[in-house]
């Protein structure tokens, strides 16, 4: 699951084609995996520029599956739309994906999230 969104979504690479192939792959062995098919939705509403399917699908990945860069993604973008409306539903939003982000592996992920929540929520860890 994990090497599509790597290459089509760190800005770094940011190769959707790859990811795309990638996932094609996948499924041609595995055709009614449902996480292969919510992996290329999020990555298509990202190339396109479609903030809303992008963060549908990526939702329903993290429900069924731990995927810390795709729980980031998840935090930062709720986090973006909320220093742009100031509505606080987004930021809300974006604590639950931090949450989840703090006993992860990576602590590059563990540290943000402990400091998002705090900065925004006043969470102490």
């Amino acid at each position: 699951y994990f090497s599509a969104p790597v290459v089509a979504l760190i800005r770094i690479y940011n190769r959707h084609d790859y990811g795309i192939e990638i996932l094609k792959r996948g499924l041609d062995y595995n055709p009614d995996d449902p996480y292969l098919k919510m992996y290329m939705a999020g990555i298509i509403g990202d190339r396109e520029g479609n903030e809303d399917a992008k963060l549908a699908a990526f939702e329903e990945i993290v429900k069924g599956v731990r995927d810390d860069m795709v729980t980031d993604t998840l935090a930062f973008a709720y986090e973006r739309k909320y220093k742009k409306t100031k509505q606080e539903e987004y930021i809300k939003k974006a604590g639950i994906y931090w949450q989840m982000l703090i006993d992860s592996k990576d602590a590059k992920y563990a540290e943000r999230s402990r400091r998002k929540l705090k900065d925004y929520f006043n969470i102490e860890f």
